[in-house]
């Protein structure tokens, strides 16, 4: 099981973007925290995105200092992202003033990334006080930044659409289109892991490890240890998932299994 633990980042995650670094830190976050002016305080960055359809790659910089870029926050935002991937941080000041400036570049992807860059600078709008930075994300490549203290899913949420990602997207497409991009099962639940355990195992999976390990240059013979390492992995949680998971389903259990 550890040489397949290695792999997970590779095969375990669907995502385009998934298993690239984000910027922030712990220690980023420590840094930031010691750096606060007196009349400012420091707030996280968190994301929103109104797409169903595209996933968002973004580094976000405060250049609010006019000539100086600073990043500030950097990851990936899946469909219909409705806040609470928290990262460090900025710092605001306790009164709202004028100039204070986010800039956004960003890429999108759906079934692949897609080349174009878009880059935005938006002023920060007024606030009462200050809330944690929200970059939300809109079809058409749009693009929002606001304060607040709330997520969409909150009556005082400032945005322009001030219904959560879903449900504004339920209110004017289908359903199958809003949720094309949603996980089928709950995260972290004994249907997921067999989902995710089939989608690494089955023909196609393998095929997908074969590709990955020969664009890495292994030899022959250490191309099928890994495999067999692999495939004996495979093996041990299709037995853990007969045994011990409680999958809704013990049929998900097989490699070829299809909903």
């Amino acid at each position: 099981m550890a040489v397949f633990k290695k792999y997970l980042c590779v095969l375990f995650v669907p995502l385009l973007f998934a298993c690239q670094k984000e910027i922030s830190s712990d220690e980023e976050a420590v840094a930031a925290a010691s750096k606060v002016p007196a009349d400012s305080v420091s707030v996280s960055v968190d994301e929103v995105n109104y797409n169903a359809d595209l996933e968002i790659k973004y580094t976000a910089f405060d250049v609010s200092g006019g000539g100086s870029t600073e990043a500030i926050a950097g990851g990936i935002v899946v469909p219909l992202a409705a806040g609470g991937a928290k990262s460090c941080c900025v710092n605001l000041p306790k009164v709202w003033r004028p100039g204070i400036k986010i800039k956004v570049e960003w890429q999108e992807a759906d079934k692949e990334i897609r080349p174009e860059i878009y880059r935005q600078a938006l002023e920060l709008p007024r606030y009462q006080k200050p809330g944690d930075v929200y970059l939300v994300f809109y079809p058409e490549h749009q693009l929002e930044v606001i304060a607040s203290h709330v997520e969409p899913s909150h009556p005082d949420w400032p945005g322009k659409i001030k219904e959560p990602p879903l449900e504004a997207c339920l209110q004017k497409n289908t359903k199958k289109f809003c949720m094309q991009s949603l996980p089928k099962y709950g995260w972290g639940t004994p249907d997921w892991k067999a989902n995710n355990m089939r989608e690494t195992c089955n023909e196609k999976g393998r095929k997908s490890e074969l590709n990955f390990w020969k664009m890495n240059s292994l030899s022959k013979p250490e191309l099928d240890e890994e495999i067999k390492n692999n495939k004996n992995s495979c093996l041990l949680m299709q037995k853990e998932c007969l045994e011990k998971w409680n999958v809704s389903n013990k049929k998900m259990c097989s490699f070829e299994y299809e909903d």
